[in-house]
């Protein structure tokens, strides 16, 4: 588990979330949003601002998607949309790998413009994806316009190291939550201007926010807590079995103490009347590790099953156990 959480910490999402702040407005309309982003440029802190339907952390949503290839071939994968606008490349530091970013929609447009992932140019086996125009089920403003593709991005982990990276498309639609990308590490004024541009636009003070890197953490929640119940069951179990050992080596001791008489009258030293006795004891811990190990092993790989990136058990686990193990048995035994 401790691995486990190490690899999380390490791992590169492929997105900047610190310092991003998520806003959602009382009114949770598009429009709303948009005017607090626009207005949201005036603030000296504010480095980036942008619009999304769906944000990083929150709960992955995939639904079918078929395009018509320029071969006539019909392909349909599961993919998820995500509504963003021109500012969500940059207020989340997303790496564009070829084309542009997308316009913010014009009314009456024919189509909207698209972000694609490279997960989803692998799931479709697309060739030349720049330009490439698909039907959607996408509804927007009461119709269903047409997506063209303008630019690729680099796959990046938009909810936790649970889920896969999903085949991603990410349309010009813009969205209800607003997204802030801030330099100030005081950002309580920040805040409070926040509010007053709310009030000022939904006639209500009341808002919620939140940092994105706290949102992602929040999806590990359950786990962190699950990693704490076994880490201090884990210290009691040590604990206890220490206090056995203790007591097994002291009654071994004791009921050995005319032999251990006759053997150093004979000339055998106390450092080697311990490593005898000890060698005793820690064969209960080696029996103790034949039994533990297979059950450990087992859960422990069900837990890492919750995940579709992770870090495998491996033997050098099993070794460094069985020091530890072997060490605090030894060193319980000479006490």
């Amino acid at each position: 588990m401790y691995n486990q959480f190490t690899f999380i910490q390490n791992k590169n999402l492929g997105i900047n979330p610190s310092q991003v702040i998520r806003i959602k407005l009382p009114s949770e309309t598009d429009n709303d949003a948009k005017k607090l982003m626009d207005r949201l440029k005036a603030l000296a802190n504010v480095d980036a601002e942008a619009l999304t339907g769906i944000s990083p952390g929150d709960q992955p949503r995939y639904q079918k998607q078929e395009i018509v290839m320029p071969s006539g071939n019909i392909v349909s994968e599961e993919v998820m949309n995500v509504s963003i606008s021109n500012g969500f490349v940059e207020t989340l530091g997303v790496e564009l790998l070829e084309g542009r970013n997308v316009i913010d929609w014009i009314a009456d447009s024919a189509y909207l413009e698209a972000l694609v992932n490279e997960s989803f140019i692998k799931a479709f086996g697309i060739k030349n994806p720049i330009g490439l125009t698909f039907s959607s089920d996408y509804n927007y403003m009461g119709h269903n316009p047409k997506v063209r593709i303008v630019g690729i991005v680099k796959d990046f982990h938009f909810s936790t190291l649970h889920d896969k990276i999903g085949h991603m498309v990410f349309t010009n639609q813009g969205g209800n939550q607003v997204l802030m990308k801030v330099s100030a590490t005081d950002i309580s004024f920040i805040l409070e201007e926040v509010k007053k541009m709310a009030t000022e636009i939904t006639g209500s003070s009341e808002f919620s926010y939140d940092f994105l890197d706290e949102h992602f953490a929040d999806g590990y929640r359950s786990d962190l807590e699950r990693r704490n119940l076994f880490l201090f069951f884990s210290y009691l179990a040590l604990v206890i079995a220490c206090l056995g050992l203790f007591a097994l080596s002291s009654k071994l001791v004791l009921s050995k103490s005319r032999e251990t008489g006759i053997r150093k009258t004979f000339g055998a030293t106390t450092q080697g009347l311990l490593l005898r006795y000890s060698v005793s004891c820690t064969i209960h811990a080696f029996i103790g590790l034949v039994i533990s190990i297979p059950i450990v092993y087992y859960y422990g790989n069900s837990w890492l099953d919750n995940f579709a990136y992770k870090r495998e058990i491996g033997i050098s686990v099993i070794i460094f156990t069985v020091i530890i193990v072997y060490s605090i048995s030894f060193l319980t035994v000479l006490f």
